[in-house]
This record gives C-alpha cells, structure tokens and sequence, in this order.
C-alpha cells in the first residue's frame, strides 16, 4: 500500500482576546481550509480590565503569541495550546488533532502574558505580567520553577532547537537566556540565574529567535522597539553581540532563516517618531506595515578579483548596519496597507507567511516577496481577531483520525499523548521531591537481583504468540521435547510456577535491604551537604 503524499499545512491562530478566538489549518498551494478547533467562548474574554493594580500590569505590547504547537513524534500524537480569554485570564485550552474540540481547560495559578513549548513537548514556558517565568512539565503538569526574570512584564519566549536552554524578552529591554538544566536544579535556597544576560537594547523587546543548533551552540536574535534587530552569539562568556541593524521604524516580529543567511523584519511603514515614547504610543496601529528582508553575507571582490562573501553588519557594538526606509533591491521589500501581527518562515517551502490585524494571511514566495495568494478569514458578522500565530507543519498522520486513550495504537488508532492530565501545578514541586515522584506521585523502585538469578529468554511463554506451554529437556540427557503427557507437562508447570513465587519473595527482601542501604547513603549524603553549609 502506497504511503499518503506528504502536505505542508498551516496553523494560524486569532489573538486570545477576541470575542470568537479561531484555529484553522490550511492547505498554502490551494488555500483551502482542511481543518478547524472550536475554541470555548469564556465570558471573562470580553470583560473589561478594573481599575487599580490591574490597570497597572496591563499589557502596553499588543499581539503576543499566546498560542503553541507540537508535532506527533515517535508514534504519539501531537497536541495545540492555547491561552484563553484577555491576557489568559480564562485559562489554557488543549486540542489534538483528533478531535476539533478541546481535550483539556486548564487554570494556570497566575495570568499569563504570553507562553512557549519546546519541540519535543517535553515543557511549557510562561511569563506573567510581572516579569516572572514558570517552568511545567507537560506530560504530567509539574510546575518545575518560577524564576524572577525581569522588571517588566514578559513580551517574547522562546526555546532552542534541542529544547536545553529559554530565551526570554521583556518590556524592560533586556534579554535573558535560561539554561533548562539550571532552572530544574533550581530551589528556594538556590535560585537560579541567566545562562547569559543581553542588556543592549533600550526600548522594550519585542520578538526573539533562536537559530538552528545545541544549546549553547546556536544564535539568538532579538528585536525592539528601538528600531533595531541584533544578533547574539551565546557560546562565548560573556554572549558577544555580532551584529546590530538599525531601521527607520519599530520592529515587531522577525523571521530567522534556518541556514542563517538572511532574516525578515516587520514593522509599522511610516518612520517612527516617537522612538522616546512610551511602548503604548510606540505600538498604536499604523495605516501600514512593511517587511524587509535582510541579507547578513555579501559578495564582493577581493584583492585578486575573485568574488568572495563576507558576513554583514559584523562589527558588534562599534558598527551599526543601517536599513533604509527604500532598503535593497526589488523584492527585497513588501508593504500591505493593515497592520502585521505576526510573521513565520517555512522549514519546508519556499514561503514566508503574513498574519495581518484583519484576520487574513498573505502567503510570499521566495526570493521574490511576491504574494501567491491570500487566506481569508472565513465570513462572519464578528471580526476573528488579529493572527498571532503561524507554524508550519507536515500533514499530521492523526488529523482527524480515532484516538486511543490507552496510549497503545492499535488497529490504526493514533495514542494520545498525556498532557497535563492532573492539571497545571499550583506549587513548585523542588528536585529532591520530583526524584521521589512528588508528594502525589508514583515511586518506581530499583529492582536488585542476585547473580545469576536471572531468567533465560527461552524458559519464557509467551501466549500472545500462540506458544503452548511445552516441558524441555534437560541438557546432557539426550531426550527429546515429550509432545504427549499432557499431565506430566502441567505438574511440570505448576512446579515452575512454585519455584519462580519463591524466587519473588526472595527478591522482595533483597529489595528491602537495598532500599534500606540506599536511604541511609542519602541521608549521610544529605546531612553531610548541610553540614559543610
């Protein structure tokens, strides 16, 4: 049986905050809408914001990405988050692709600005208003660690390739990247702090990326509404600033080319002038919005003629590589008379894609920017909202398709992956609990056997099989396996069953006096830490 061909489709999600939140998966080439998700319509998504402390941690940052996406992998589905209601404060939605309706309605313990997953699906990252990040586990909604990150409310999170280390942006103007490792590591006697601190911006960020590569192998872009695009290597202590760009208008997304050759900038098209205003006059909605796509190596002549190229805008802090309003080449620039809300480079084609304020998608190939087509929203008499959320994705083989709660796949069912079955942790679970399981976990035990009391493979009956259970013959005697005697064969059984019972109990009190040694040996450990503290 031929395999299915594989598809590139498009998710693309509304801004939390609309009054109808949608979720859709597109078809680019043809523009046809293959798949949608109900999104539950919560009353507190239209409320208005009260008066006081409130007002004071408002968002001044419009258009966060408050929505996440994980790929199936290894024979498991993949799953959707996404922030409910106006700056979450209705919760967190999570959809498979199974299904068009939510498998789960979570309550975070604080409202959340804007959230991240890693690849894998392994966490979730989330930042608060209040310049704070939390740390979960997906598949069982641990919450690992809450770190105080910045001043300011949390704009931008990002993770690695290899999902080992956290980049966060902040209306405070800084940047910081979190080693994973660290942040599990972390406990109230032991916070932790930044991997690397990138504290050259002077107006608040508003977008990051990190490039292909292990962590901390791998470039960090960041974006602000300084008018400017840097491009930080984090390998070196302290992270270098490799290059600086500078443009006549705020820049509010960016889109990193996975081979590092170039990268996209969007921002409002007319120059800002109010670059010493406040990022909520810095962000109004301008009549237009322009991308401009910006090469980092050159070619030129060297002394002996020979065209070579050479990286751009790789001064660090003394060079600033200048972008015009009329920057480059044709098709090195595109306009759209509506404001851009996001902004995402595919993997997989030729394509960048344009979410706009007014709901619809404009899809431009590359190298020409030249739109291929547009992705209306689809009618209604209420306006979807802006995009803030694009991720391109290979057709998942699951969409639409039966899941299997068990988590085994069978009969061409898809398994379900666990996320956040429990809920999403109030309270920091701290290292020495979550190597036990937690205080509402499961503890999975060592098992220590004498040697040589192992089983052999071919002394095992398996009836998935369709093996019945025959008696062997002893080595050395010569005979053969008796077929017949059914009788003598059960009694042999039985007789084998006895034994292995008495080999459990056995095994059971060593277990015993293993798990004995190694509390004493932690204890000793322990004490012993605290002693030279």
């Amino acid at each position: 049986m031929a395999s299915a061909p594989l598809t590139e489709l498009l998710l693309s999600s509304t801004t939390s905050s609309s009054p109808l939140p949608t979720v859709s998966l597109h078809n680019p080439l043809t523009g046809a809408l293959v798949h949608s998700f109900r999104s539950p319509v919560a009353s507190t998504s239209t409320a208005p914001a009260r008066a006081g402390k409130e007002d004071k941690d408002a968002q001044s940052l419009e258009n966060r990405r408050t929505f996440a996406a994980v790929e199936g992998k290894d024979g498991c589905g993949g799953f959707l988050m996404g922030l409910g209601g106006k700056e979450g404060r209705s919760g967190l939605n999570v959809w498979s692709f199974t299904r068009e309706t939510t498998q789960h309605r979570l309550i975070p313990p604080v409202r959340l600005s804007t959230i991240a997953l890693s690849r894998d699906g392994v966490y979730m990252a989330g930042g608060t208003p209040d310049g704070r990040i939390l740390l979960w586990e997906v598949s069982s909604g641990t919450l690992l660690v809450t770190v105080d990150a910045h001043y300011r409310s949390i704009s931008a999170l990002a993770f690695s390739d290899d999902g080992a280390a956290l980049v966060s942006g902040s209306e405070d103007a800084g940047v910081s990247v979190w080693s994973v490792g660290r942040l599990l590591n972390a406990s109230p006697m032991d916070p932790p702090t930044p991997y690397a601190t990138l504290s050259d911006h002077t107006l608040p960020v508003t977008d990051v990326c990190v490039g292909l590569g292990s962590f901390p192998r791998c470039r960090v872009m960041s974006a602000s509404l300084d008018s400017t695009v840097k491009i930080w290597d984090i390998s070196t202590s302290p992270a270098s600033l490799l290059s600086t760009f500078s443009f006549p208008h705020s820049i509010t997304h960016i889109a990193f080319d996975a081979l590092e050759r170039y990268f996209f900038a969007a921002g409002p098209a007319s120059p800002s002038t109010s670059s010493a205003a406040t990022p909520s006059t810095a962000e109004a909605p301008a009549a237009s919005s322009r991308v401009v796509r910006v090469n980092l190596y050159r070619k030129r002549k060297d002394e002996f003629g020979i065209e070579v190229a050479e990286p751009v805008g790789g001064g660090g802090r003394g060079e600033v590589e200048r972008v015009g309003e009329g920057a480059g080449k044709e098709g090195e620039v595109y306009e759209v008379a509506d404001t851009i809300t996001s902004l995402h480079l595919s993997p997989h084609s030729p394509s960048l894609f344009v979410g706009l304020a007014s709901s619809a998608i404009h899809v431009l190939s590359l190298p020409s920017l030249l739109p291929s087509r547009i992705l209306a929203p689809p009618p209604s008499s209420t306006s979807p909202g802006a995009i803030t959320f694009l991720q391109t994705l290979i057709r998942p083989p699951e969409l639409g398709a039966s899941s299997s709660s068990s988590g085994t796949g069978i009969g061409g069912e898809v398994p379900l992956r666990p996320v956040m079955p429990q809920g999403m942790g109030r309270t920091v679970v701290v290292p020495e609990e979550r190597e036990r399981g937690g205080p509402k976990g499961r503890v999975v035990e060592m098992r220590i056997g004498a040697a040589g009391s192992g089983l052999r493979l071919d002394e095992l009956i398996c009836p998935a099989r369709g093996l019945t259970p025959l008696s062997l013959a002893t080595a050395g005697t010569g005979s053969s396996v008796v077929a017949g005697g059914a009788a003598g064969a059960l009694e042999k059984e039985r007789n084998r069953a006895n034994d292995l019972e008495r080999e459990v109990e056995v095994l059971k009190r060593e277990l015993g006096r293993a798990v004995s040694v190694n509390e004493g040996m932690w204890k000793k450990v322990v004490e012993g830490a605290l002693d030279r503290r």
